[in-house]
């Protein structure tokens, strides 16, 4: 049995499509309402160039921004604390300090 004869169209009828909510991104709940002029303002003074620069991955233009000093180890999120990076190199950096952090967790669980 087929719901949908082949001529009628497979979208679903507009009352039946969910709603997008207009709500702002998770990123100025956490870094506050003025974010996105902060982001642009970092983007712009580093001349969108990424300044991490890891030799295998960057690919030299930054569309991120990364804290230097991250929040959890007492950052901010001033202007001096932010820097411009690529998306290879932010996932890199961002994995490492994962990976950092999973093994200080473990060395205070298991102290030596």
């Amino acid at each position: 049995m087929c719901l949908f004869p082949r001529d009628m169209p497979r979208r679903l009828p507009e009352v039946w499509r969910p709603r997008l909510a207009a709500k702002p991104p998770a990123n100025r709940y956490a870094y506050g309402g003025d974010w996105p002029e902060r982001r642009v303002r970092v983007l712009e003074r580093d001349g969108y160039a990424c300044q991490l620069r890891y030799v295998d991955i960057c690919v030299g233009k930054a569309s991120q921004v990364d804290h230097i000093v991250q929040p959890e180890a007492g950052g901010t999120n001033a202007l001096e604390n932010l820097r411009a990076v690529c998306r290879r190199c932010h996932a890199r950096r961002t994995g490492r300090q994962g990976a950092l952090a999973k093994q200080r967790a473990a060395q205070r669980r298991n102290p030596r």
